[in-house]
């Protein structure tokens, strides 16, 4: 009845509806009406990132594909055309011309599950997957199409084929460091699923598969389609794989996104009616957005949710509009009644019982595709290898190097569960491969430790998890001392600058000068910072365990990136993110810090001194010292942070000042940091 109602109140209203004073709604930070996909976070790099974006030859694709781009991820464009796909590939270059962009072997064909898998099996050559962006949609099939599958066309595309490949691709995403993020597009026409599928209880599990849409008759104005189904179906199946991957501690983490009513071919006129456009006015709009809007103003919020880099102020398995989390409620389906605040109607699937018995039957029409894919020849060796050496037989192949340095066998099989993830990760297992052999001739020949690090580049999260639990926390291995000959620490002699905030590192700084005598590190290139609060931000996923902090209001966050070379002299990437604040009993605060996280495996823990804080000077800068240690011992370091990535003459000048005042000699004895990649990209790496 509400149904059959709703089409009299606006059947053949079109051309004299208006659309009424819309109510606006607030539009959530950083995020700002007119925004599109590119306005943010332009502070923030996805180098040595790898995302895939479904559907990103046109459209919200497009522009996610592009934004993703202009912040350095590497993009592959999941399409089901090639020729298309070469043209996205050209309109993104047109403005972002060094945009790093794959365009796959494998075409994406959702309406396809074989199809499906030859792509995500050519995925897996990638060590890891940072983000997945599901975008690719079909709204309507008025052909009435069934998949070789047997599944109605627009359905499979829009729920079980996406499902699918999420899930074929779910180990590279739990590879990724810190965990992977899963944006899923979706549309607020799940609120009317069974009405535009004209059918009652349509997405009862007994009443899944939904067929293919018979009748020539109009709902509301368009033609039925299960579009709608598939969509709540979406938002049902994220929000349990989110619980899911929680339960798990992958790290992994998805969100389902309504990007707006965007004028894109989901907008043409067969798609629309009077009571969509009320309906769409009274909750999508905003004020200072045209409505329908851009396909780069509705790529905003997919690409909020891609590229936070407070991945804690995003709720994980929660559907959002416009950068902000809203109830999935008010779905025309009398029968589930009420939210329990009496204010909206409830949607069908909310129950556990009901996810759970959703996930095994969208397995079931798969079928085998969904299966895991076949082992090559060498990871399965390797697997039955670590099976015999968890028996009490011979240390695998891949870790004799490693064994022979152990000296009792059960601390290194407390190790286990590290080892078997990483002979489980393609990109893990190479990284072994290659590092152990290369320290070993390093060692050889007499490189110091310090030199010996390029062997971890570039840098593997599972790898690093394995080293952690071998060298820290049961000291299996020793690492190779490191004998560089560093300065006494000299702290005691530095009374430090009391003045000093943590609000005032709040921000992006660059590494200007690096103190020579010190770690060198500090004079590696393009050496970017940016401090923010822990107490309202927690740190990105850390690798190991965080070490304990006292109080996290003493704490900022420091996410570091340089670039680095491996053993073959190409440069990478490298983030470090760490925690900056006060010492055991705020001893010597606020001039006296600390500085803890870890890298390649190893925990570091660094007493810095503030030595000054000019950060209120016309031209901002801070100037470090800190001595800290690892388990392969003791150095001291030194650095400037200023606003910019290169030092004016009278900046240098007063870094010079303080650097005299607090005896460190200046000439010849500071390296100025190459920062010439500040034309294009900045610091965070989400």
């Amino acid at each position: 009845m509400l149904r059959n109602l709703m089409v009299v109140l606006f059947a053949g209203a079109a051309d004299a509806w208006k659309p009424p004073l819309p109510h606006y709604k607030p539009v959530s930070e950083p995020c700002f009406s007119n925004a599109s996909g590119e306005d943010i976070y332009q502070d923030v790099s996805l180098r040595g990132k790898l995302a895939v974006v479904t559907g990103s030859n046109s459209g919200i694709g497009l522009e996610t594909a592009r934004a993703l781009a202009m912040r350095g991820a590497t993009v592959v464009m999941a399409c089901r055309n090639a020729t298309r796909i070469n043209e996205a590939i050209l309109n993104i270059k047109e403005t972002v011309p060094d945009a790093d962009l794959i365009a796959p072997e494998s075409l994406l064909d959702l309406a396809s599950f074989a199809k499906v898998r030859a792509f995500a099996e050519e995925m897996q050559q990638y060590p890891a997957i940072d983000i997945l962006v599901n975008n690719a949609a079909m709204d309507n099939n008025p052909h009435r199409h069934m998949t070789i599958d047997g599944l109605e066309m627009a359905f499979q595309v829009d729920y079980p084929s996406t499902w699918l490949l999420t899930t074929l691709l779910l180990p590279k995403l739990r590879s990724a460091e810190g965990g992977g993020r899963i944006v899923n597009l979706v549309s607020q026409a799940f609120s009317m699923a069974c009405q535009m599928a004209n059918r009652h209880d349509c997405v009862d599990i007994d009443r899944l598969p939904p067929p293919a849409i018979k009748e020539d008759s109009t709902v509301m104005g368009i033609p039925p389609t299960n579009y709608g189904i598939a969509r709540l179906l979406m938002i049902r199946w994220t929000e349990d794989l989110a619980e899911r991957e929680a339960a798990s501690h992958t790290g992994v983490t998805a969100y389902t996104v309504d990007p707006g009513f965007v004028n894109t071919s989901m907008a043409k006129k067969s798609n629309l009616s009077p009571f969509f456009q009320v309906m769409t006015w009274a909750s999508q709009c905003r004020e200072g957005s045209p409505c329908p809007k851009t396909a780069g103003q509705g790529a905003l919020t997919p690409v909020y949710l891609a590229m936070n880099p407070c991945r804690d102020s995003l709720v994980s398995g929660a559907f959002y509009q416009w950068c902000d989390t809203v109830e999935v409620r008010n779905c025309l389906e009398l029968k589930d009644g009420l939210t329990p605040d009496r204010t909206g109607l409830k949607c069908p699937g909310e129950s556990q019982e009901y996810k759970s018995a959703l996930s095994d039957i969208t397995a079931s029409w798969t079928g085998n595709y969904s299966a895991p894919f076949v082992l090559d020849a060498a990871q399965a060796r390797d697997l039955q290898e670590l099976e015999v050496f968890e028996a009490g037989g011979k240390c695998p192949l891949l870790l004799q190097p490693l064994c022979a340095l152990v000296k009792e066998a059960g601390c290194f099989k407390s190790c286990l569960p590290h080892i078997k993830a990483c002979f489980s990760d393609g990109g893990c297992r190479s990284s072994m491969a290659e590092s152990i052999p290369c320290t070993a001739r390093m060692m050889l020949q007499n490189k110091s430790a310090v030199e010996q690090l390029a062997c971890f580049v570039p840098d593997n999260r599972l790898r690093n998890n394995l080293f952690f639990c071998m060298l820290d926390e049961h000291s299996c291995i020793h690492p190779s001392p490191d004998d560089t000959k560093y300065p006494e620490c000299r702290e005691t002699e530095i009374l430090g600058d009391r003045n000093f905030s943590k609000v005032n590192m709040f921000g992006d700084w660059w590494k200007v000068r690096g103190w020579m005598s010190g770690e060198q590190y500090e004079c590696r290139a393009c050496g970017k910072v940016q401090f923010w609060d822990y107490s309202t931000c927690s740190p990105l996923p850390w690798p190991q365990p965080l070490p304990p902090v006292e109080a996290e209001s003493d704490y900022v966050v420091m996410s570091s990136t340089w670039l680095e070379a491996d053993a073959k002299g190409k440069l990478w990437t490298i983030n470090d993110t760490s925690l900056f604040g006060a010492r055991s009993g705020r001893a010597g605060f606020p001039a006296r810090q600390q500085h803890i996280g870890a890298m390649y495996g190893l925990s570091y823990q660094e007493n810095f001194t503030v030595v000054y804080d000019g950060s209120q000077e016309a031209e901002p800068f801070v100037f470090l010292y800190g001595c800290g240690g690892t388990v392969q011992g003791s150095y001291v370091t030194g650095f400037v942070l200023a606003k910019t990535p290169v030092a004016s003459l009278a900046l240098n000048a007063r870094i010079e000042v303080v650097a005299k005042e607090n005896g460190f000699a200046y000439d010849g004895n500071w390296c100025e940091v190459d920062n010439s990649c500040a034309a294009t990209f900045s610091d965070i790496v989400v």
